[in-house]
């Protein structure tokens, strides 16, 4: 695979994680409707996730579904966590204010690669970063909204940064002995010990209903088996750095979904802030990256 097809396949990937990321907020929204508390939601993607992909990977892959590598695990926990912290996050501040303080990993993810795996990034990078982190502000409707600030809050949506910070930066390294698909099992498997032990007993599944398995089973397969193990293979192309970057997009999709299935209106500050992530993965395409990551096959 030569450079440029490496790159597009790369945003590709993580363009694509991003969509199906964005669909998160709308099934939740039903699965709230439905009666799920988020614990259980969350259990319910985690467990269907894995279920999927123990069924296929040892059918089609003739591989485990699960990693033996104790990083993979450390990134699977920090990524759960990560999912953790937002959730009490979201009882605290509004989703505009999370969604911003979030979606300022990218640069922490830049910062980080510069010095951990030697990535030369260039000023063209940076100044996509800043227009990404911007237009997610107007995107999510920071300017305007009335906030009550939550300094517990702040703290649980900064850790839910630094634990994607983490996750992409490990997923550097992990991605290069093992398969998307397998972290992504291995990630899914941890985060069903992890709620399990947070949370409640299971015994609510038996009481679900054909809806809320659905949405259970959709959360599963579109948000974690495609989502995670796509942007773990945008990684695998492009590194974290580009990566996370392109992972801006979310917000932006989130709001267009919104508008087309939740009937939900747009401003103009929203289609500003659009418009300025959008220049800013135009930039990041063709901006000058140098990565220390090696050629793939």
């Amino acid at each position: 695979m030569n450079t440029k097809s490496r790159q597009f396949n790369g945003f590709l990937y993580v363009a694509l994680s991003a969509l199906f990321y964005a669909t998160m907020p709308i099934l939740g929204k039903y699965a709230y409707v439905s009666g799920l508390e988020p614990d259980q939601i969350i259990l319910l993607r985690y467990g269907f996730a894995f279920l999927i992909l123990a069924a296929y990977l040892p059918v089609v892959k003739r591989t485990s579904p699960l990693s033996k590598s104790p990083l993979v695990w450390l990134q699977g926990s920090i990524f759960i966590m990560g999912s953790l912290f937002y959730f009490f996050a979201l009882r605290l501040l509004p989703v505009s204010l999370i969604t911003m303080i979030l979606f300022s990993y990218p640069a922490l993810v830049s910062l980080l690669s510069m010095v951990i795996y030697r990535e030369k990034l260039g000023l063209a990078h940076f100044l996509a970063v800043l227009l990404a982190v911007a237009g997610t502000g107007l995107v999510a409707g920071l300017g305007h909204a009335q906030m009550h600030i939550s300094t517990t809050g702040v703290l649980l949506a900064s850790a839910t940064a630094v634990c994607y910070t983490v996750f992409c930066l490990l997923g550097q390294k992990t991605t290069d002995g093992s398969s998307p698909l397998s972290l992504t099992a291995s990630i899914s498997f941890a985060g069903i010990l992890i709620i399990l032990l947070v949370f409640r007993s299971p015994g609510f599944l038996l009481k679900l209903d054909l809806f809320q398995l659905s949405i259970g089973l959709t959360l599963g397969l579109v948000d974690t088996v495609l989502a995670v193990s796509f942007y773990l293979k945008g990684i695998q192309l492009i590194g974290a750095s580009r990566a996370s970057l392109v992972s801006i997009l979310e917000p932006v999709l989130t709001v267009m979904l919104a508008v087309l299935l939740l009937h939900e209106h747009l401003t103009a500050l929203q289609l500003t802030g659009a418009l300025l992530v959008l220049i800013s993965m135009f930039i990041a395409m063709r901006s000058d990256t140098q990565t220390t990551k090696p050629e793939l096959d």
